[in-house]
């Protein structure tokens, strides 16, 4: 089942490496086998479990969870395959609701509780229904480019399942801002084109779906919002308002940052992150 990691421990484009000692788990939840990667499994701080954005799968964490590992070694870190990515079964879902229930189920599977949960567009949407799903289950969030109501470019139900190339293409072009080295930002395209492409829809018709925005006030948890100032697929201002329709929630923008936040600007969010597990 385990294939070759995204990255496979290279840092920005090569420039710096690092050994990623990072060990899979499975776990069945409703009848399928998720995959997450863990790293400082031992470690006796409150977890923390990164959830992946539409189209994408668990080592889009890496480069982060690297840092956050080097800087919190005793926090144990969860990078989840949502079902149908990366290394767990098909099929995926085509709720916010339903991926929500695979997240807290996995939880309560593996004895997990209260966790800190990272999510990247799809991944925050998610992280919401967990939330107030299961508010007992979440100590603090972390929302990376994404919003209350995530609505999706009908260009890209235009294109999926039958024009996969064309909608790649478009992702090349709208998903990244400036600063993203140009084969790194090709060899996430060419993850995705290991996807069924019914998954791929399934994420946006979810994504396209969801709205949360009534229902921000009965999320408790300490939650840190981040937005890329150049961000075409979640813009900066739906970030923004998320923030501000939080009980507790601060706001913090990156500047030359486009949608892929994770890959973009990996030691400035592993940063924030540690300020916000510890504060």
């Amino acid at each position: 089942m385990h294939r070759a990691g995204l990255f496979k421990g290279v840092l920005h484009g090569g420039r710096e490496r690092a050994t990623l000692t990072i060990m899979l788990q499975q776990t069945v939840i409703q009848r399928q086998e998720v995959v997450c990667r863990t790293r400082n499994e031992s470690g006796m701080q409150t977890p923390a479990l990164f959830v992946h954005g539409a189209g994408s799968e668990k080592d889009i964490w890496l480069f982060v969870s690297h840092y956050v590992a080097e800087k919190l070694p005793d926090k144990p870190l969860l990078l989840l395959d949502l079902p149908g990515h990366g290394d767990s079964e098909p099929p995926g879902r085509q709720s916010i609701e339903s991926y929500a229930a695979v997240v807290t189920e996995f939880l309560q599977a593996n004895r997990l509780g209260p966790v800190d949960i990272i999510g990247h567009s799809m991944g925050g949407l998610i992280a919401q229904a967990a939330a107030l799903a299961q508010p007992q289950l979440v100590r603090k969030l972390c929302l990376a480019a994404t919003g209350a109501r995530l609505k999706v470019l009908p260009l890209i139900f235009e294109l999926l399942p039958e024009q996969t190339e064309a909608f790649f293409s478009n992702m090349q072009q709208f998903a990244f801002g400036p600063s993203i080295e140009r084969k790194l930002a090709e060899k996430v395209i060419d993850r995705m084109r290991h996807l069924d492409p019914l998954t791929i829809r399934g994420d946006f018709v979810a994504c396209d779906a969801f709205d949360a925005r009534a229902r921000l006030s009965e999320i408790f948890a300490p939650t840190l919002v981040v937005a890329g100032d150049q961000d075409l697929l979640a813009p900066a201002k739906i970030n923004r308002k998320l923030a501000d329709g939080l009980p507790f929630a601060r706001y913090v923008e990156l500047a030359e940052t486009g949608h892929m936040i994770p890959l973009e600007r990996p030691r400035e969010l592993a940063e924030r992150l540690c300020e916000h597990f510890e504060a």
